[in-house]
């Protein structure tokens, strides 16, 4: 398994390259912090079409955190971002 993680200051800023080295890495899961966006059910599509499930806990302007997983039927990363 392979595991990465990101301190990405803005997910929203960063995304093409995100997904580049998504794309480029093909990581199993990938944490990212300070991702800076407060609603990522807008960048959850771009994920999808990589084939990476995206979860979120984030805060507009600041701070937040996402898990990108390319595991099937994986639900254990929402329920570490929601406990």
């Amino acid at each position: 398994m392979k595991i990465a993680t990101w301190n990405v200051n803005s997910l929203r800023v960063r995304l093409p390259q995100a997904l580049d080295w998504l794309v480029q890495n093909q990581p199993d899961v990938v944490g990212m912090q300070e991702i800076k966006i407060d609603d990522c059910a807008l960048l959850a599509a771009a994920f999808e079409g990589i084939g990476y499930n995206l979860v979120c806990n984030g805060q507009k302007a600041y701070n937040g955190v996402a898990f990108a997983d390319r595991l099937p039927g994986c639900d254990c990363l929402t329920a570490m971002l929601l406990t």
